[in-house]
């Protein structure tokens, strides 16, 4: 009630205001407007319709009584509104409005008459075919609207040549279920606007409904066979051919739109960054392959082959059954950029990931060591040599070569760390780590700390791990150089020498809630496990968890345990673990995983 009296007290100041400059019949179409504004559509229905009565040349107060007739669904007053209104006016609009009424009133024979006088009123204007086709389409009247628009395009003309009303006709067409009138609309579409997003939305709809399959495939060939010569229709056959799931096809029609259209090769490289999203490696690889052959002279070469190793990389993750040829392939494309781009910072990373994978995934470390060895020669100045040099000492340290792995580390420290802050905490942290290998325990807790002062580094977590280790020294100085030692060991690949040393600290240190102590019992459980002893790897996570309940790492030995117990079958012991873990260790990192677990075992059972 409050807001009623508001709001009419401001459309009596808003009167009040304006009533001095104008006509007493401006002032009232004003209030009448002001009242519909404010949705009191009777006051303003009331006041249109003395306006209206006193001259019906005031067209406000018209259209203004169609708006609300229509509003409040007052047909038969807006009936006999235009009705009245065509006797003395008659505009296109008015007939349209009036077949609109009729149709409403049941009048269907008469309504379309009113339509067909509206278009013979004003049959070279757009906007009738456009106004009377969306008053067809709202009432559902389909059909009706799809002959509207076919009449305007044969009573109009264009200035450009482009066929009128393409969009709305495929819509209808989609509405009515006629799957080829609406491909066609939307092929027209497409080569005369070029609306490829829009034109792939509509034909993807259709091509929901299995029973439209076969017509959608025949008016698309006959298609492109008409227009095999242009861009847009060769990229949408190639589109469509994917969403068969003929990969080839695709890639057969998208390289003829590449070339027609003068892309230089970028939409194949598309076409495979597309393929190999949707995990389609294969026809990514091929499609990199087909600028790959093109030599350098295309401007994606380098990006295709650095697209082709590494989708061919990212298969092996996947792919068991890739062999040592396919692996010799990535490398065989490496060697091919640095051939191309010789001294260049590309080469350069070449170089490196050809000697990761000989290291990583063919154990060649030989030709790892000389693949570096060219790098640090060929390209000295490339930023990617520091690396070089870092990757150098690690397969020194991991041979037990403690003076080489330092000179290279010492070269790469004055040589690259000027202008890479990472590169030297990188290095600093190989300096600490040879220190703890060695048994120089002062020195590399000294490194050690210096490194803990930088947080937003990579090896932050690694730098925390051994300061806690460290930590141990000033308790147990000698099982922590036993400790250091057994993790050498594992870097040189001398597991037993390892597992001697390992259960040395478990059987001669008591005291148990050392750092050296826990981390011996995880390490051998995990290596225990990677000999398929579940036996032995469960033996030392229970000694931990028996002999320290509520550790820092007694939550990893729990989850450790569980996930051994739920491989086993053993799923209530598994869940029983888990449980512990959010009972007894409610700030865990494992918490969300347990939880995880137990609902997923307990579906099982």
């Amino acid at each position: 009630m409050i807001k009623k009296i508001f709001l009419i007290s401001v459309l009596s100041l808003l009167v009040s205001s304006i009533a001095l400059g104008q006509s007493t019949t401006d002032r009232k179409l004003n209030l009448a407007q002001s009242y519909e504004q404010v949705g009191q559509l009777d006051n303003a229905i009331r006041i249109y319709e003395e306006v209206y009565s006193q001259d019906k040349g005031y067209e406000q107060a018209y259209f203004g009584l169609v708006r609300i007739y229509k509003l409040k669904n007052m047909n038969s007053k807006l009936l006999e509104l235009l009705e009245d209104r065509v006797t003395f006016d008659k505009k296109a609009y008015n007939y349209i409005l009036l077949g609109e009424s009729l149709w409403n009133a049941g009048k269907s024979a008469e309504a379309d008459g009113a339509w067909e006088t509206a278009i013979k009123r004003e049959p070279e204007n757009p906007y009738v075919y456009n106004e009377l086709a969306e008053i067809q389409t709202r009432l559902q009247l389909f059909n009706k609207a799809i002959n509207t628009y076919k009449q305007g395009r044969k009573n109009l003309k264009t200035n450009n040549g482009l066929t009128l009303f393409t969009e709305e006709l495929s819509k209808l067409y989609v509405a009515i279920g006629d799957t080829k009138g609406a491909i066609e609309e939307s092929l027209t579409l497409l080569m005369e606007k070029g609306a490829l997003a829009a034109v792939e939305a509509r034909i993807y709809a259709l091509m929901q409904d299995e029973d439209n399959l076969s017509m959608i495939d025949g008016v698309l060939v006959e298609f492109i066979d008409e227009n095999s010569s242009n861009y847009m229709a060769n990229e949408l056959f190639s589109w469509y051919q994917t969403n068969l799931g003929n990969h080839s096809k695709a890639l057969e029609y998208n390289i003829k739109a590449d070339e027609i259209s003068n892309q230089e090769g970028r939409l194949i490289i598309t076409f495979g960054g597309n393929a190999e999203k949707a995990g389609n490696i294969d026809i990514a690889l091929e499609a990199y392959q087909h600028i790959i052959d093109q030599g350098k002279s295309n401007k994606f070469f380098t990006s295709a082959i650095y697209s082709y190793t590494r989708t061919l990389e990212a298969k092996m993750m996947f792919d068991k059954d890739l062999s040592v040829t396919n692996i010799n392939r990535i490398i065989s494309r490496y060697e091919t950029i640095i051939e191309e781009f010789p001294k260049s910072t590309t080469a350069a990373d070449a170089y490196l990931e050809i000697a990761r994978l000989q290291k990583d995934h063919l154990h060649n470390y030989s030709s790892a060591e000389e693949t570096l060895h060219e790098l640090t020669k060929e390209i000295p100045n490339a930023p990617q040599s520091g690396d070089a040099m870092i990757e150098l000492s690690d397969i020194y340290i991991s041979r037990g070569n403690i003076t080489d792995a330092k000179s290279y580390l010492d070269i790469a420290k004055v040589r690259y760390t000027r202008l890479n802050r990472n590169i030297a905490d990188i290095i600093g942290f190989r300096q600490a780590m040879i220190e703890y290998y060695i048994g120089n325990l002062d020195s590399a807790e000294s490194l050690f700390l210096v490194l803990a002062e930088s947080k937003d580094n990579d090896i932050a977590n690694d730098v925390l791990e051994k300061n806690s280790i460290l930590a141990d020294k000033y308790k147990e100085e000698e099982k922590v150089k036993v400790f250091a030692s057994a993790e050498y060991d594992l870097i040189k690949l001398d597991t037993n020498s390892a597992i001697s040393k390992f259960d040395l600290i478990i059987d001669n240190l008591r005291n148990f809630d050392t750092e050296i102590w826990q981390r011996s019992h995880l390490i051998l459980s995990d290596i225990y496990k990677n000999r398929n002893n579940l036996i032995k790897a469960n033996f030392y996570l229970e000694d931990f968890i028996k002999n320290l309940p509520d550790g820092v790492h007694t939550d990893k030995a729990l989850y450790k345990l569980a996930n051994n117990k739920s491989q086993s079958g053993d799923n209530a012991r598994a869940i029983e673990l888990y449980s512990k873990i959010l009972m007894d260790f409610p700030n865990s990192i494992y918490l969300d995983r347990a939880r995880l677990k137990i609902r997923e075992l307990r579906e099982e059972s």
